[in-house]
C-alpha cells in the first residue's frame, strides 16, 4: 500500500542529509549574525556561535549521510541475495542429485531430510521441492525393487537390501 514511501529509502535519507546540512547552514549562518549585531552581546561569541553550530550541525549530516549509505547498500545485499536464492533453487529443483529443498516462505535452503523449514517452520510442499533420486526415492532414501516401498534405512521391511 504504501510500498513506494519506502523504495530507494537509501537515496531518501543520504538527500535528507543534504538537505538539512543547506537548510540548517542557512539557519545557523542567520542565527549568528544576529548574535553578532546584537549590541549586548560581543562579535565574537556570534561567530562561535556560527563555527560551533555548522561544525555540529556537519558532523550530524555526516552520521545521516552514513545512515542513507548503510540502508541503501543493505537493500542492494538483500536484492542480490534473493536473486542468489532463486537461481539455486532452480538448479537444485532442476538437478537430479541434489541435496535439499528451498523454502517457499523464507527461502532458506533446508536438508533434504527435513519436513519442516528449520527457520521459518513452514511444511515442506509436495509440488516441484521435491527433488527424487534415479530410483524414485527422495534424496537418502531409496526404493525397495521387490516390493517398492520407499525406505530410509538400509534393509526394508520385506527383507531386501539396499543397493
Amino acid at each position: 500500500m504504501m510500498d513506494w514511501l519506502y523504495k530507494n529509502i537509501g537515496d531518501k535519507i543520504k538527500g535528507l542529509a543534504k538537505w538539512s546540512f543547506v537548510i540548517g547552514s542557512c539557519a545557523m549562518i542567520g542565527g549568528g549574525m544576529v548574535l553578532i549585531f546584537d549590541e549586548k552581546l560581543s562579535v565574537g561569541f556570534g561567530f562561535f556561535a556560527i563555527l560551533i553550530g555548522l561544525i555540529l550541525l556537519y558532523l550530524s549530516s555526516v552520521v545521516l549521510y552514513a545512515f542513507g549509505e548503510l540502508v541503501q547498500r543493505t537493500c542492494d545485499n538483500e536484492d542480490n541475495t534473493r536473486s542468489i536464492l532463486k537461481s539455486m533453487n532452480d538448479r537444485a529443483v532442476d538437478s537430479e542429485d541434489a541435496k535439499g529443498w528451498v523454502c517457499p516462505r523464507c527461502q532458506h535452503i533446508n536438508s533434504a531430510s527435513v519436513r519442516f523449514c528449520t527457520q521459518c517452520g513452514e511444511s515442506r510442499s509436495k509440488k516441484r521441492d521435491d527433488v527424487f533420486n534415479k530410483q524414485g526415492a527422495i534424496n537418502g532414501e531409496w526404493r525397495c525393487s521387490q516390493c517398492g516401498r520407499v525406505n530410509k534405512n538400509y534393509i526394508c521391511r520385506c527383507g531386501n537390501q539396499r543397493p
